[in-house]
């Protein structure tokens, strides 16, 4: 029996129509919710309900797409090719939000929710990476990964902003404050792990890696002085 096409087009118009009032509701209470989540800890919570199990059906979806992609090397293209497009875009349109923001309040608002999700998003992320890796090997693995990458641009990003303040005023005044600040966050952790190691064995441990650490470069340094020293008296003899 063949089906009436008004009759498919009707059902077809129907379901989407259907969908979309679904949607609506749902963007519409979700903005309900992030709303009240500024000033209600109890509807910041649920929000952050909400996004966890957005991102876990993510990672999930995610997944499952890979696992197929890894099976037919043409899907698994057109799947990357898609990710580029969808990443391009997002960032185009942040650095438009971010232009726009200079002069229109409500997209200055919008960029400062959206940075300090992004901000609160990365610090749970974080925290359970560290909180899985006590007992996942993976896990453990991508933290020491993500730590390394982390140390490798900030290393990078120190050695470029060194060589710019040669020759800029502006870098060399950065360079000072970053300087000044490493020295301030360097007391106030060891301050911070001193009082820890009191009661907690790990920190304590911490603690004594640290000291070792610095015993063994103050070594090195003592031993290079003293090589440089005697090369120079050589030198003039």
């Amino acid at each position: 029996m063949t089906r009436d096409p008004e009759y498919a087009a009707d059902i077809k118009a129907r379901m989407a129509e259907s969908t979309r009032k679904h949607t609506a509701k749902r963007s519409a209470a979700l903005a309900d919710l992030k709303e009240r989540a500024k000033t209600d800890p109890t509807a910041a919570e649920e929000l952050e309900a909400v996004r966890e199990k957005g991102r876990a059906a993510s990672r999930k979806s995610y997944a499952k797409k890979k696992a197929e992609a890894e099976q037919d090397p043409e899907l698994y293209a057109e799947i990357r090719a898609k990710q580029k497009i969808k990443a391009e875009k997002k960032k185009s349109d942040f650095a438009e939000l971010i232009a726009l923001a200079e002069t229109d309040p409500d997209a200055a608002d919008k960029l400062a929710e959206i940075r300090a999700y992004g901000v609160q998003a990365s610090t749970t992320s974080r925290k359970k990476l560290i909180e899985d890796a006590k007992t996942d090997p993976d896990a453990a693995k991508k933290l020491a990964e993500k730590k390394e990458k982390r140390n490798r641009n900030s290393r990078q990003k120190r050695k470029n902003l060194i060589e710019q303040a040669k020759t800029d005023p502006e870098a060399a005044e950065k360079l000072s404050e970053v300087r000044v600040k490493e020295v301030q966050r360097t007391q106030d952790y060891l301050l911070n792990l001193q009082a820890r190691a009191k009661t907690d064995p790990e920190a304590a441990a911490k603690l004594e890696a640290h000291r070792e650490y610095n015993r063994k470069y103050c070594r090195a340094y003592r031993a290079n002085k003293k090589a440089e020293v005697a090369g120079k008296e050589l030198a003039t003899t």
